[in-house]
């Protein structure tokens, strides 16, 4: 099987590279989980004496430990029909499951995610257990090496690369070092560092969901055997998006991109149902759904968000997220669903993290660079002499006779014979 293939196929774990470069769009909370998500779990706070007491009862989420899952259902692809390489993308993502146990803790500013990883390509199998850990401070991810260097190794064999050396260690890495001689990352730290704190962003949030709700009609709340059903128009919804944006850590132009890109697609939303169950002045769940549709370059795709969530102590207690995605297109479309669980085990208590950054037992990219990318003393630095081979004579020397063969330009002797 060749590399190229199995990178494409294994593109889908980008996702959590992704997850700790945008931390705060993975902070699960109700209120947090994906731009979708949070519009929609975070609309609990209905107006009505009852519910919005209920609402404001909800505590920051400072700090927790939970575990979520990652499934990949309902997978169909036209084209994968016809082509062998996207039908072994399809079979991959049908037999794979990503699982992160996470930890946050704002007080520190410090998140971990041990990524759980398995897939099946093939006669292949991956199942890879990854502990990573973000130092918003620092700036600084820690990547546990062992589980990489036994996932690696087998595809190493017959290189002479030999990386069990890295065996116990830690991958330091620096992103302000790197950022140094990269402009976009720059961008982003800076965005990161101006950005709103999760706990802040959780709190500006609930404000003005508050102004939305004030300005309801009681018309627009019905309550039945102890739920409350309220309606919000696709203005309301997309505008909660919107504020959600703003305060989230993207860049200039990283927002520009997206309104632009929502713009030329003719972007809509659909309004949205919320269910909410409230106990006393508790909220114990709630559930909606909401729906999007846009045409980037002539294509039609449908996007369907569906989300239930449940309470304890005024604390998230459980989230469901599922994204069913429709694509019409002259190339061939196809249906996609991603369904994301999230259970918390405890929140705002201690968190302790296990990943391991004691300094001597990291390893700094630099480190990493000079072992895949050794000097080459075969090669002379730039603007060095290439120095002669001991073959050969160096470049403007005579070239010395060879004992078979007079030197040019003596003559050649006479033969004995006469």
């Amino acid at each position: 099987m060749g590399n190229r293939e199995e990178v494409r196929s294994y593109n889908i774990y980008a996702v959590a590279s992704n997850y700790m470069k945008k931390r705060k769009l993975l902070i699960t909370n109700t209120a947090l989980l994906g731009t979708a998500a949070i519009a929609l779990t975070a609309c609990n706070s209905a107006p009505g004496e009852q519910l919005t007491k209920a609402y404001s009862n909800l505590e920051t989420v400072k700090s927790f430990e939970a575990t979520t899952k990652l499934s990949f259902k309902d997978i169909k692809i036209d084209a994968a029909e016809s082509d062998p390489e996207m039908q072994q993308v399809v079979d991959v993502l049908k037999n794979s499951s990503l699982t992160m146990d996470t930890k946050y803790d704002q007080k520190t500013k410090k998140q971990e995610v041990v990524l759980n990883i398995k897939a099946k390509m093939g006669m292949m199998a991956l199942d890879a257990k990854v502990p990573m850990l973000f130092d918003e401070k620092a700036n600084t991810f820690y990547i546990e090496a062992d589980s990489l260097v036994d996932n690696i190794s087998p595809f190493l064999q017959g290189s002479g690369i030999d990386i069990s050396k890295f065996k116990g260690k830690t991958i330091s890495i620096d992103l302000n070092e790197l950022a140094k001689d990269d402009p976009e990352l720059q961008k982003e730290l800076d965005a990161m560092k101006n950005s709103q704190d999760t706990a802040q962003l959780q709190e500006n949030m609930r404000k003005e969901l508050e102004k939305l709700l004030k300005d309801k009609s009681e018309d627009d709340f019905k309550e039945e055997d102890g739920k409350i059903t309220v309606n919000f128009s696709d203005k309301e919804v997309k505008g909660l998006i919107d504020n959600y944006l703003k305060e989230a850590d993207l860049t200039a132009e990283e927002r520009e991109e997206f309104d632009k890109a929502l713009n030329d697609s003719n972007a809509k939303f659909s309004g949205l149902t919320l269910t909410s169950e409230v106990d006393g002045d508790q909220l114990v769940s709630d559930s909606g759904k909401f729906s999007m549709t846009a045409e980037p370059e002539g294509d039609k795709v449908s996007m369907d968000f569906t989300f239930s969530s449940k309470y304890n102590d005024n604390l998230p207690k459980s989230s469901n997220v599922k994204v069913n995605m429709n694509v019409e297109s002259e190339d061939g479309g196809g249906t996609f669903a991603i369904d994301t669980k999230t259970n918390y085990k405890s929140v705002n208590k201690d968190v302790k993290f296990t990943v391991d950054t004691k300094k001597e037992n990291l390893i700094t990219t630099d480190e990493l660079e000079q072992y895949f990318m050794p000097a080459t003393p075969e090669v002379p630095a730039t603007g060095e002499e290439t120095p002669a081979t001991p073959e050969a004579p160096a470049t403007g020397e005579e070239t010395p006779a060879t004992p078979e063969a007079p030197a040019t330009g003596e003559e050649t002797p006479a033969t004995s014979a006469q």
